[in-house]
């Protein structure tokens, strides 16, 4: 056996080869970079949601992008309407019969997109209560478009906090369209929060949504149409009123979404008004509202409300009698709860920091007649008017004398509502709510006219003249008859230098053969009044001028060109050999 002297001179040898071993190691590992996680757990953890938004934007490549069906082909966002075949044009021409907006574009657009932030920036450092009451989102619907239902709800579900969204409810008025699909949307764990309800024929808006607040469990009933888009924090600032107390009714700034191009543009504030003979109309601020900035974030007292979005307690609901299921279909139903929200105690006011976008359609695509022929508009505001105008109800009739030979049903039911809540005369909201209402025969006050400048004489900022030049016949597009000739067609003829022939593009690309009138593509390629809006009156011109190449005219709205078909100037599709064709000459 080895002595002591032998096993500890082993032990020293054995310690200090690990010292020597340990120090190597320590220091190899050191020189190596660090290893940092691609991901960063604790933010996650600490803040999942805002994680993953973060981390989506960092990522560009996980964005969705769109492209042409059946093909690998991107779409570009200027021409997402853009026509590419027979078929597609076929979609767009039954889109607008049926549901009076370009399907075409809607499908493109997807589930989901982004869409600008139109509140005043004074609404950006708004808090709002941690304990705001949940929400029930009521969305009716008959026949709507597939894909724009869809945006619809997931515009809901992206931009609602999970713990106020207590649910939604789609409520199915008898439609005949994509039932299957829709079915299998609401079966999806991504929409565990959305149901259902069949009314199991059609009961038309006003009854679909009382059968949807009564299925609802939510403390705040939230109606919706079903062809909107939720801006970002649209629902906190409409909680937070109704928290401050359970009798105000609370309604969003209503966006514009284009029907044409589904482009979506901040709407102005305004509030609502009415006629008498209870027609709905937009109304402007009174003068001097706006006295400081802080007033563009604050609550603005409205007489009346458009109706299709608004935010009410649904206790408070109940108590106010629901809507009158004495209204069929539609119509009106804005109007008398309007009424009856200020006479009987409540208060209705738009919420500037709210925001939703609207389809604004050009027609409503279905009718709004009842079984026995009836046009339940004239009959609903009859009704109202009996109801709630009281002393005033002979102006109603003075503005709609039809009326006095429409029957409006039993009123008992409601006469004795009216009377259970104590509402006031109708004398009193217009002397203390709606004193801009004037009575038939009463000039307004001076400072509540507003002049409008008729749509010849305003101003339109023009930022170039040309001239369209065919280059297929080298002849020059110019207006077939005069200048101010209104649906007037357009044609070709030998290029001069004369007013017919020039045209004048606005800044918003909008083209002025002569200056006076627009070239509009809504049916056919004709002279029409000019319009504030996008649409079919709005050209893209090539950057190009005074070329030998030829290009193309882009109608966004239409998702067509500008061309010339068995001689004559119309609309084609931008793939066609008769859309490159132009050339665009400058003096």
């Amino acid at each position: 056996m080895p002595s002591f002297a032998v096993l500890f001179k082993r032990a020293v040898v054995l310690i200090g080869l690990f010292i020597v071993c340990y120090q190597f190691y320590s220091s190899y590992f050191q020189r190596r970079p660090k290893y940092k996680s691609k991901h960063d757990y604790a933010a996650f953890y600490k803040n999942s949601n805002n994680y993953r938004v973060q981390q989506d934007r960092k990522r560009p490549d996980l964005k969705p992008n769109l492209v042409y069906r059946g093909t690998n082909e991107k779409i570009n966002a200027s021409e997402i309407g853009l026509i590419k075949s027979v078929q597609e044009q076929a979609e767009v021409d039954n889109g607008f019969k049926d549901h009076a907006f370009n399907v075409l574009v809607s499908r493109r657009l997807g589930r989901t997109r982004e869409i600008p932030d139109t509140r005043h920036k004074t609404c950006l450092n708004k808090t709002y209560s941690e304990n705001l009451p949940t929400v029930s989102v009521i969305m009716c619907f008959y026949n709507e478009h597939f894909h724009t239902l869809v945006r619809s709800v997931e515009s809901v579900l992206k931009r609602t906090p999970e713990h106020l969204l207590h649910e939604i409810i789609l409520v199915n008025d008898g439609s005949t369209h994509s039932l299957d699909e829709i079915a299998y949307q609401v079966s999806r764990p991504q929409w565990n929060k959305v149901r259902q309800l069949m009314t199991g024929g059609r009961f038309g808006l006003i009854r679909s949504r009382i059968l949807g607040a009564r299925n609802a469990t939510g403390d705040v009933l939230v109606f919706l149409d079903s062809h909107i888009e939720c801006n970002i924090n649209w629902v906190e600032p409409l909680l937070q009123r109704i928290k401050e107390s359970a009798s105000n009714v609370a309604v969003p700034i209503i966006d514009t979404i284009d029907p044409d191009t589904f482009k979506y543009k901040a709407s102005p504030l305004v509030r609502g008004g009415m006629t008498w003979a209870l027609n709905y109309k937009w109304d402007n601020v009174p003068q001097g509202y706006f006295d400081s900035e802080s007033k563009f974030s604050e609550p603005i007292q409205s007489p009346t409300m458009a109706g299709g979005l608004f935010a009410i307690s649904r206790k408070y609901f109940n108590y106010l009698g629901e809507y009158d299921s004495g209204l069929q279909i539609w119509g009106a139903e804005n109007i008398e709860i309007s009424l009856r929200i200020w006479l009987c105690g409540g208060r209705l006011e738009i919420i500037p920091c709210s925001r939703v976008g609207h389809i604004f359609r050009k027609r409503r695509p279905y009718t709004s007649t009842n079984s026995a022929g009836e046009d339940t508009q004239i009959t609903n505001v009859a009704r109202v008017a009996r109801v709630w105008l009281d002393d005033y109800e002979k102006y109603f009739y003075e503005a709609l004398p039809d009326a006095k030979l429409v029957s409006s049903g039993d009123i008992s039911q409601r006469m004795e509502l009216k009377q259970k809540l104590g509402c006031k005369d109708f004398s009193w909201f217009h002397k203390n709510i709606y004193p801009e209402l004037v009575l038939p025969g009463q000039e307004p006050k001076p400072e509540s006219q507003v002049k409008f400048q008729r749509w010849d004489e305003k101003r339109r900022n023009f930022v170039e003249s040309v001239q369209l030049v065919h280059n297929p016949t080298g002849l020059c597009l110019q207006t077939k008859h005069s200048v101010k000739d209104k649906g007037g067609e357009l044609n070709l003829q030998g290029c001069m230098r004369i007013k017919e022939q020039t045209i004048f593009r606005t800044d918003k690309n909008q083209l002025l053969p002569g200056g006076y009138l627009c070239m509009d593509a809504n049916k056919s390629v004709r002279l029409q009044k000019c319009t504030e809006l996008d649409g079919p009156q709005n050209w893209n011109l090539p950057s190009e001028r005074n070329s030998e190449e030829s290009s193309k005219i882009y109608n966004s709205a239409l998702g067509l060109c500008l061309g010339v078909k068995e001689n004559r100037v119309t609309t084609v599709l931008c793939q066609a050999e008769e859309a490159n064709v132009w050339s665009i000459k400058t003096p």
